[in-house]
């Protein structure tokens, strides 16, 4: 491509050599002095900026996703990019959601000693940084002022810093103290302009790592597609979508857990996927970029259709049972007819069916993933981050709640998020949910719902008495019957026999040893826990294998 020539294209260096600031460079805005980045996020569903704290040992260190901003060098042809010089006037777009960084009058009348300062007569405006949709507003643009001595053709370089002129206002950006809510918020505070010019409100130009950006551009792009086939799944229904829009969705939620992990996707199952050490800075981009919310939708989306798949069950197996018993048949040719007609619906429904359920599947793994280790990382600072993020899953417990039991792995994910979280577990277990997995427990005899409510009971290996309370009086006062039961039963063994001669049978017992036998009884059955090991062990066709297997399975 000619550079000189006019062209709807632009080409940007990736990786330049150059440690300056560049067209498309992705950067954050410290303020030095506050120790706090300007941030573009959500409040009462209002995109605001502000200046955002950290609650990390280094402030620099933090790696908030909407505190990235992408530099826009502005030329006459807007095609043409560049290296930024102190002489160049730039736009700030926010990653995230791609708005633009702009200013407008603040009429906030909260008081704060700097921003009278900074106003000098009460007749004079002070502004607000706000965010725009659009980048050919003038309100847009900004001009970088060196706090040292440098000349205008000089390259803006990486780590510089600046201070933020508004170009339509003619004011300087400057902080305050002013809380972004007053009720409850020592993170984030207000950011606005005035007319005063501070050396203390200075920005520190960050340079942000390509590999970041990539894991913001996956995060950011998975949650847009997401919430567009939700919208419409919402709309038309899940029925009456494609197949194949169902297997993108499968495919994009098995990628978001490979993303977790930090695994390559080779096409194992997803749910296969263990992480051992979770990366928190993905976990938290996850919940930055609304994935999380995403999933939610998607759940609350299916619910209907599962609560439907699950009462049809039972009604399917009695209209098949009345079919078969019904005196009146229909003929041969009909009866044929109306049964592949009727086949060639229930393998379309169970497509549909596992698809739905293998969506939920993977929201629920991801849930499980996204907290996975996170409280531990702030166990000393128990930062904003954590409460968000334990907000957002835990909001929607009751929600989760009433998915238990459909086989999608909501008991999993409740368990994984209330263990060794005692606050959690006090406030959202009671009665209801211990009952709950004690008739899961009956319904499927599955030993992984005894492991639910062993964590359930205890917390950083300290037991919570209330709640073991409620175990034991569910399942030995009103389900004692699930229960296992043990006998230990005598046996007399003939160890030696006393022979007259060679070739006689045997006259007398020399000695006897008492052999102590574990029985295990269960819904009046009883068989030695011996014999059945072996039967699992050595013999692999016999009839009550799999009973035998489960039975120690469950017993173990």
């Amino acid at each position: 491509v000619n550079s000189h020539l006019q062209t709807s294209w632009k080409i940007v260096l990736f990786m330049s050599c150059h440690e300056a600031t560049n067209e498309g460079d992705i950067v954050r805005l410290f303020h030095a002095e506050q120790e706090k980045f300007l941030t573009c996020d959500n409040y009462r569903k209002k995109s605001v900026v502000f200046l955002r704290a950290t609650g990390r040992a280094s402030a620099t260190s933090a790696t908030s996703s909407n505190a990235l901003w992408e530099i826009e060098v502005v030329q006459q042809d807007p095609c043409r990019g560049g290296i930024g010089h102190w002489s160049s006037l730039f736009r700030f777009k926010h990653l995230a959601t791609g708005q633009y960084l702009a200013a407008e009058v603040d009429n906030d009348q909260t008081f704060d000693a700097t921003r009278q300062k900074l106003r000098g007569t009460s007749s004079t405006p002070v502004f607000a940084l706000i965010p725009i949709p659009h980048a050919y507003d003038i309100s847009s643009l900004f001009e970088l002022d060196a706090t040292t001595i440098t000349r205008n053709d000089d390259p803006v370089s990486w780590s510089s810093y600046v201070r933020l002129q508004h170009i339509c206002t003619n004011t300087w950006v400057h902080s305050t103290n002013i809380k972004l809510d007053p009720d409850d918020d020592n993170v984030r505070f207000k950011i606005g302009c005035a007319l005063m010019k501070e050396d203390r409100e200075a920005f520190q130009i960050g340079h942000v790592s390509p590999n970041e950006v990539r894991d913001l551009d996956f995060a950011n792009d998975a949650a847009q597609y997401l919430d567009t086939i939700v919208s419409k799944w919402d709309k038309f229904g899940i029925m009456n979508v494609q197949a194949n829009e169902r297997k993108q969705v499968m495919l994009l939620l098995s990628d978001i857990i490979y993303f977790l992990a930090c695994q390559e996707n080779n096409g194992s199952d997803a749910f296969d996927v263990q992480i051992l050490k979770p990366n928190r800075e993905r976990q938290k981009l996850i919940r930055e970029q609304n994935i999380l919310k995403q999933l939610f939708r998607i759940l609350r989306v299916l619910k209907p259709r599962l609560e439907l798949e699950r009462s049809n069950t039972k009604s399917v197996k009695s209209s098949d049972f009345s079919h078969t018993n019904s005196p009146t048949m229909l003929n041969n040719d009909q009866y044929i007819s109306s049964s592949s007609q009727q086949q060639d619906v229930d393998a379309r429904y169970s497509t549909i069916t596992f698809q739905m359920k293998t969506i939920c599947r993977l929201c629920y793994r991801i849930l499980k993933h996204c907290q996975q280790e996170y409280r531990k990382n702030q166990v000393k600072l128990f930062s904003f981050s954590f409460n968000l993020l334990k907000e957002t899953i835990a909001k929607e417990f009751s929600f989760m709640q009433s998915q238990i039991g459909y086989d999608i792995l909501a008991e999993d994910t409740i368990t994984a998020l209330l263990h060794n979280n005692k606050k959690l577990l006090e406030k959202h277990i009671t009665e209801k949910e211990i009952d709950t997995f004690v008739r899961l427990l009956r319904e499927k005899r599955d030993c992984k719902f005894l492991e639910y409510l062993s964590d359930l009971c205890v917390s950083s290996n300290q037991a919570i008495a209330r709640i073991q309370e409620m175990i034991c009086k569910s399942v030995l006062e009103k389900n004692s019957d699930i229960l296992i039961r043990t006998k230990l039963e005598l046996r007399a063994c003939v160890e030696d026999m006393v022979l007259d001669d060679n070739m006689s049978s045997p006259i007398g017992l020399s000695s006897q040893n008492i052999l102590q036998e574990v029985r295990l009884a269960w819904d009046g059955k009883s068989e030695s826990i011996e014999y059945m090991a072996g039967v699992v062990r050595d013999q692999s066709s016999h009839k009550r294998r799999e009973e035998f297997k489960n039975i120690l399975e469950y017993y173990r």
